[in-house]
């Protein structure tokens, strides 16, 4: 039993089953998660921002896009706030430098097929973990208010 090192810094259990399931939501089919999959072995205490690239490095050489909405794939928590304008995500610094982007970059969010072209800025009132959008955008991506989904942050 292989335990990994999640941001928020507790350990987990490494679980294949979990990494087939965050391939197939970036769009990988069934059969190219489970061969991604078991070519991916952690070492103990690993943590997720390094087996995350891991896992884009092994999906680049099957299907090089795929690897590029896996590596853009959060499960994040949204909610609205009256300070925030349409067409601006508040997230915080962690998470822009993660996904190699900066204050005041367009970026596309999508879910679940729906997409908003957005403003990111920069906000230290935020968890890495957690973005913040006008309520008209949350409605518009067809999110729920609080509730962790699966979140695509791209150029």
């Amino acid at each position: 039993m292989v335990r990994i090192q999640k941001r928020s810094g507790q350990s987990e259990e490494f679980i294949q089953g979990k990494l087939e399931d965050s391939l197939r939501k970036a769009g990988a089919s069934t059969e190219v998660a489970r061969r991604v999959s078991a070519k991916i072995s952690p070492r103990e205490g690993q943590s997720t921002s390094e087996l995350r690239r891991a896992v884009a490095d092994e999906l680049r050489k099957e299907d090089p896009a795929l690897s590029a909405a896996y590596a853009a794939t959060r499960r994040l928590s949204a909610r609205s706030s009256a300070r925030t304008s349409a067409g601006v995500v508040h997230v915080h610094e962690s998470l822009l430098r993660s996904l190699d982007l900066s204050s005041g970059a367009t970026a596309r969010l999508s879910l679940g097929g729906k997409e908003a072209e957005v403003r990111l800025e920069k906000s230290s009132d935020l968890r890495h973990s957690e973005i913040e959008l006008s309520r008209a955008d949350l409605q518009r991506l067809g999110a729920r208010e609080g509730s962790r989904q699966e979140f695509r942050i791209s150029r």
